[in-house]
């Protein structure tokens, strides 16, 4: 009795890594974010070709000053997180081993709004446009959209200097 469970046993796996050689399963291809902004910029711009010239020149625009803005701003926010940065090399280097806890915990939160601000530098604005007759209202939720995401690390960074000033 027991060779034949063990023939049926061996039989049935071989069927199955036979079966799984023959048809392997789908790979599903890896999206990216590059992918994910890409298919939105081919849509964006497949829908902007039917606007007219005013419309399609307003849309650069609003996207260029967008763009600045964006630029201007996390510059800023990352020239303050560089200077938190040092200030709190600089008390290390004084008082070393003084508020340990206190430290490693202004240390994350410095690290961790310095890459929610380049994370908010590299962002690429894309209208998600609805038709040219609301093409106003589609251009102040992108800028609404883009204030919030600023205020975000904006307001990242205020925590950061509020957990730094407890240190010093």
């Amino acid at each position: 009795m027991i060779p034949v469970l063990q023939f049926r046993t061996i039989f049935f796996l071989f069927i199955i890594f036979v079966a799984y050689f023959i048809n392997p399963l789908p790979v599903s291809a890896r999206v990216t974010p590059e992918d994910i902004i890409n298919e939105r910029s081919e849509v964006y711009n497949q829908k902007i070709d039917n606007y007219s010239q005013s419309s399609q020149d307003r849309l650069k625009i609003v996207s260029e000053r967008i763009t600045r803005m964006n630029q201007a701003k996390t510059d800023e926010l990352s020239w303050i997180m560089e200077t938190q940065g040092r200030i709190l090399d600089e008390y290390e280097t004084r008082f070393p081993r003084k508020n340990t806890k206190q430290v490693e915990e202004a240390r994350y939160w410095i690290t961790y709004t310095h890459e929610a601000v380049a994370y908010q530098a590299a962002k690429i604005y894309i209208f998600d446009i609805s038709g040219e007759s609301n093409l106003e209202s589609d251009l102040k939720r992108t800028i609404g959209f883009f204030r919030s995401e600023l205020d975000s690390a904006r307001s990242k960074v205020i925590k950061s200097q509020q957990i730094l000033t407890k240190v010093l």
